[in-house]
C-alpha cells in the first residue's frame, strides 16, 4: 500500500473512533445527568419530609389523627357506617371536624400535600419517594377529611382545594401520581 492510501485509511479510522468516542461519552454524560437529576429530586422530596416532621405540620398531623384515632371516634364512625347511608357518614365526618376543632389543622395539611404534589408535578420532587414517604398519611387524611374538603371546594368555588392531597392519596404508584398532574 502506498503511504497516501494508508494515511487515508488512518484518517477514516481516526474519524470513526473519534465519532464513536463522542457518542459514547455523550451517552455516559446523559446517564450521569439523569442520575444526578434524580438524586436532586429525591433530596427535594426529603426536604418535604423534614418540613412535615416539624412545626406546624407535625402538630397539625398529631392533633387531627389523635382525634380520628381515638376509640370514641372509631366506634361512632362504625355506628354511622352501619346505618348504611353515605350521607350519615359524611355528616358525622363533618361534625367530627367541627367538634374536634380540626379545620385549621386540616387546612394546613391540605396546603402541605398540595405543595408536595405541585413539587412532584413540576419535576422537582421524585414521585417514587413521595409515594413511599407520604402516600399512607395522605390516604388516611383524605379518607376522613374528604367531606370537609368537598365543602371547602363548594364554599370557595375552587375545585382544586385538596387536589394534590387527593392525587397522592389515590395513586398506587409514581406513574399514576405523575398522570394525575395537570397537563401543561
Amino acid at each position: 500500500m502506498k503511504v497516501e492510501a494508508i494515511k487515508g485509511w488512518s484518517d477514516l479510522i481516526s474519524a470513526w473512533v473519534t465519532t464513536l468516542g463522542l457518542i459514547g461519552g455523550g451517552c455516559f454524560g446523559l446517564v450521569e445527568y439523569a442520575s444526578k437529576n434524580r438524586s436532586e429530586e429525591i433530596k427535594t422530596a426529603l426536604t418535604f419530609l423534614d418540613r412535615y416532621d416539624q412545626a406546624p405540620y407535625l402538630e397539625a398531623h398529631e392533633h387531627v389523627f389523635d382525634v380520628w384515632y381515638s376509640t370514641a371516634f372509631i366506634d361512632r364512625l362504625q355506628v354511622e357506617a352501619g346505618k348504611g347511608s353515605n350521607g350519615d357518614v359524611r355528616a358525622f365526618l363533618l361534625r367530627s371536624v367541627e367538634e374536634g376543632k380540626l379545620e385549621a389543622d386540616i387546612n394546613r395539611l391540605i396546603e402541605f400535600y398540595d405543595g408536595l404534589s405541585a413539587c412532584t408535578c413540576g419535576g422537582a420532587c421524585d414521585a417514587d419517594t413521595v409515594m413511599r414517604l407520604f402516600r399512607q398519611h395522605a390516604a388516611d387524611l383524605n379518607g376522613n377529611a374528604f367531606p370537609y374538603i368537598a365543602e371547602q371546594r363548594k364554599r370557595s368555588r375552587d375545585r382544586l382545594i385538596g387536589s394534590g392531597l387527593h392525587s397522592i392519596a389515590i395513586s398506587h404508584n409514581e406513574k399514576e401520581l405523575k398522570a394525575a398532574c395537570p397537563q401543561k
